[in-house]
């Protein structure tokens, strides 16, 4: 009775944790003054300067435009209020006078200000300034007087200085980056390669459908040679040669960041101290990995040039990345135990997926908290596909200490706090522990992560006045921001522009984001400049992105199966990898809106969850794997995917 009644609470808890969200991101959008969406009003639309985007990032303090407009009035009028919405303070001067001034309060921004221009009408020619004011982003504005038919748009003229002016465009023009135009379009690059994309189908449906009857090749020969086993090691094996034939191939200034990555290191190297968030770019970062790889880096100095061991640091997230493979293959064994076939797609789709290929070639954190979260999961796993489990009391300290070493890596690991207390309760309840038991293990899970990772979030707590402390906060003591500096609704429902552009088509939106990060390097490693960017090869990457449509599409499926069957998903394991995804992409989503810059949801963050898109996207090609034809088509396309992927990132 108590599964049952846990399973009816799991069932409507999913609803109700929807609901919840999207009132809380409701509120936010709405009220909050930290979140800039701009919303049009008054047939009026938000504008800003006509240029190029600009992929650096600003380290200008602040904004100051210049907004115009000049118009003709015929008659006096008995009322024409004037509206302003400016991001974020904004000074109105009506032919040469002010009749506006700056409000003072840039956390008012979202109320907007208003002055009846009636009293100073005339018959002639009149001019609207506005001035616009904001700190770290863009100076932007929406203004409109329905008496007189005012409203900003194309009309209006745009000045850094007052004198100069320029034309101006609205916010919800795509942004598109001139780089991006270089790569030129996924379609493209897939007809420069259609020969070799024509053979590899063929042969591989041919070889498909050649296995799927039975008289022609055997049941035999087809468990032997294609069991999840062998075919996990075969996978191993690619990653092993990749990772031979590229580590010394990429430059060392190649990956995110990688620059500050290696500050990080050195510092750590020399003095044996945890940074402050305030001592560089990257050193608000949690320290583990730093230190890791500082010891790495000692031990190697003495034997090897300075770039030999700067390079070999590579060693580490790529064991990490070819590490995600045993991990992937091990989930999905849990889950589904008795499909091999299954286990071979999940594993393939999990192993290849072109975030873990790009991340762990270059030195950086994220891989070995990947690792660290994907070694998480995959304890949770085990743990709920058991009817028995013989020492449940281990299982607590082991959570624990894994997530402690992840947090400790790199603070997003700490996402999955929540999924995991709720786990500790389900399991506990399964196994009729008593609310004492269920208390202690949530204590001793909890004490095992204050013990490995707490000290450095109490330092920081003491130093500079709060535990946490993200890559953009102002306490670092460095004032930097990206474009586009706000949002529009569009950012958050387009989806598009990745699958023609995907080089930085982050600019366009959320998803367009994070599909070009999860299934290409679309933010080029985070170079900006044509000539430095990373050595792939790129036509193949493009054709991947196009193939990645059918693996993006079964993960949906697979999230929509688990809704569907939250009972059986949530004793096989689906419904805790469905969880996690929301809980990472609801905090992905909530970054983006309230940090609005392009490099803001980057799908290497949920790099830890890639056991949880294997098991959804190994559930959704079930559903579409029915029949000889379909399963083959849908095999087929899945191969050619994987081979795409991973020719795209071996570098020659």
């Amino acid at each position: 009775m108590g599964t049952v009644r846990l399973r009816h609470l799991v069932i409507l808890a999913i609803p109700g944790v929807i609901v919840l969200l999207a009132g809380c991101l409701f509120f936010l959008v709405v009220f909050d003054p930290g979140v800039p969406i701009l919303l049009s009003e008054g047939r009026a639309v938000w504008i800003k300067p006509a240029r190029r985007v600009h992929l650096e990032p600003f380290s200008s303090p602040q904004q100051e435009l210049f907004f115009r407009t000049i118009f003709e009035n015929e008659k006096p009028l008995g009322r024409a209020r004037l509206t302003v919405r400016a991001l974020r303070d904004s000074e109105v001067t009506f032919d040469g006078r002010v009749i506006l001034p700056y409000s003072g309060n840039f956390q008012d921004w979202k109320r907007p200000r208003s002055i009846d221009l009636a009293e100073s009408l005339s018959p002639g020619q009149h001019e609207i300034r506005i001035k616009v004011l904001n700190k770290r982003g863009p100076a932007i504005v929406l203004a409109y007087c329905s008496q007189l038919g005012l409203r900003t748009g194309a009309g209006w003229s745009v000045s850094a200085d007052g004198k100069n002016w320029g034309p101006v465009r609205s916010v919800t023009e795509t942004d598109r980056s001139p780089l991006a135009e270089k790569f030129g379009t996924t379609f493209q690059a897939f007809s420069r390669l259609v020969p070799f994309q024509v053979l590899l189908f063929t042969f591989v449906l041919l070889l498909f459908l050649g296995l799927g009857i039975r008289p022609l090749y055997g049941a035999r020969f087809r468990k032997a040679m294609f069991t999840a086993s062998a075919f996990r090691w075969l996978l191993i094996a690619a990653w092993v040669i990749l990772a031979a034939n590229n580590i010394t191939r990429i430059a060392l200034y190649q990956g995110f960041d990688v620059v500050p990555h290696y500050d990080y290191i050195s510092f750590v190297a020399e003095t044996w101290h945890t940074p402050l968030p305030s001592d560089g770019w990257q050193m608000f970062q949690s320290p583990f990995y730093y230190f890791l790889s500082a010891v790495l880096f000692k031990l190697l100095s003495p034997f090897c040039s300075l770039k030999t061991a700067a390079l070999a640091l590579r060693i580490i997230p790529l064991l990490c990345g070819i590490l995600e493979v045993e991990i992937c293959y091990r989930a999905l064994r849990y889950v589904y135990a008795q499909r091999s076939d299954l286990q071979i797609l999940g594993t393939l789709i999990g192993g290849l997926m072109p975030m873990n290929l790009y991340i762990s070639q270059c030195v950086g954190n994220e891989p070995l908290a990947g690792v660290l979260t994907s070694l998480t999961l995959l304890i949770c796993f085990h743990l709920i596909t058991r009817d028995r489990i013989a020492v449940p009391g281990r299982y607590p300290v082991i959570l624990g200490i894994l997530s402690g070493f992840a947090i400790l890596t790199k603070m997003s690991a700490g996402l999955l706090l929540l999924p995991l207390l709720m786990l500790l309760i389900y399991v506990g309840q399964r196994q009729g522990w008593r609310l004492r038991q269920t208390g202690s293990a949530l204590l001793v899970f909890a004490g095992s992560i204050g013990l490995i990772a707490g000290w450095y979030h109490i330092r920081n707590w003491i130093v500079v006045g709060r535990p946490f402390v993200g890559g953009w906060d102002p306490i670092r003591g460095i004032a930097w921001w990206q474009e586009p500096g706000y949002r529009t609704p569009a950012h958050f429902a387009a989806f598009g522009e990745s699958l023609v552009h995907p080089i930085y088509s982050a600019l366009s939106g959320f998803w367009d984001s994070i599909y070009s990060t999860l299934w290409a390097d679309g933010l080029l490693s985070s170079k900006i400049v044509y000539e430095y960017r990373p050595p792939w090869n790129y036509g193949f990457m493009f054709c991947a992105v196009l193939f990645a449509l059918l693996p993006a599409l079964a993960i949906l499926l697979g999230l929509l199966g688990t809704v569907l069957k939250p009972g059986q998903s949530l004793r096989d394991g689906r419904l805790f990898a469905g969880c996690c995804i929301l809980v990472y992409f609801s905090a992905m989503i909530y970054l983006f809106a309230t940090v609005p810059i392009y490099s803001t949801a980057k799908a290497t963050y949920t790099l830890g969850l890639l056991p949880c898109y294997a098991i959804m996207a190994a559930g959704g090609l079930n559903w579409l794997m029915r029949g000889l034809l379909p399963g083959a088509l849908v095999k087929t396309l899945i191969v050619c995917w994987a081979v795409n992927s991973y020719l795209a990132f071996f570098v020659v």
